[in-house]
């Protein structure tokens, strides 16, 4: 699963789920995936293993919501270290 299949399938749930604001989702080799629905803004935070021992990437999106699409407002990158 990508970014965009994440968005594609938990985006229409959190439009319909007024309660729910947010979902998480990891898989076993260590990808995260995180949506925030802030009605007009989306958030989007993805985290991927380097590859390399505990090294991390992640990713914040900030998207607006337009007529139904997405527009992406801003890009963050970042790595970091996972020390249990």
């Amino acid at each position: 699963m990508n970014l965009e299949e994440f968005n594609q399938h938990f985006l229409p749930i959190l439009k319909e789920s007024r309660p729910v604001s947010s979902i998480m989702m990891a898989t076993e080799q260590g990808k995260e995936f995180m949506i925030l629905d802030l009605d007009s803004i989306l958030i989007n935070r993805e985290t991927l293993p380097t590859g390399s021992g505990t090294d991390l990437r992640s990713t914040k999106y900030k998207w607006e919501i337009r007529e139904r699409k997405l527009k992406l407002i801003e890009k963050l990158e970042e790595g970091s270290s996972y020390n249990p």
